[in-house]
């Protein structure tokens, strides 16, 4: 991988991805209370399927060292999110890559305070680029709850393409919504500026 747009070390449990503005490394349990506050704001929560509300912080330890035991296994690569300024306050967000052992998936959160400023582009770019060169795959699924036209925007932005609707269980919300699914193959990937 090119060290123009980011930083890969061997070790699984030590990947780093540098962007323009952020850093990106595995999630760590220092990053616990952070991450519990930013998913205590239900504008946040209410667009992840699988995080519970009200939202505890001793399910975010938990979390945390869920994801630690997948990245070891090989089976994901869950990056948190940090602004490289100098006032930089720790996590901003959680980008997430799933199923690498054969059916690829990414999911993505970013704490309100900096919705709107193209981070959540950023990373997610610079996740799918490392991704598809690291790991080989052809196509990445993801997806999005369908009143989140900012989360489709971002990834029609990037090249995915909708492939159908769905029905998906949101446990913040206690009940089944509309999901847009959606998939990026190698060759639609556009990604944003990637220079570090």
């Amino acid at each position: 991988m090119s060290h123009d747009h980011a930083t890969a070390c061997e070790d699984r449990r030590d990947v780093t991805l540098l962007t323009p503005r952020l850093r990106l490394r595995p999630p760590v349990e220092g990053d616990a209370r952070t991450i519990h506050v930013a998913l205590s704001d239900f504008e946040v929560t209410r667009m992840l399927a699988s995080v519970p509300w009200p939202h505890a912080l001793e399910g975010t330890y938990d979390f945390i060292a869920g994801t630690r035991e997948k990245m070891l296994a090989g089976e994901s690569l869950p990056l948190a999110l940090e602004l490289r300024t100098r006032e930089a306050s720790g996590l901003i967000g959680i980008v997430e890559m799933r199923g690498l052992k054969g059916d690829p998936d990414i999911g993505f959160w970013l704490a309100r305070p900096h919705w709107r400023c193209g981070l959540m582009s950023e990373a997610v770019s610079h996740v799918l680029a490392h991704a598809f060169e690291t790991y080989g795959f052809e196509t990445i699924r993801s997806g999005a709850f369908a009143e989140n036209a900012a989360s489709i925007g971002l990834h029609r932005k990037l090249g995915f393409t909708i492939t159908g609707t769905s029905r998906l269980f949101c446990k913040p919300q206690m009940c089944d919504l509309q999901h847009v699914d959606m998939v990026l193959s190698r060759g639609d990937f556009r990604p944003t500026s990637l220079a570090a």
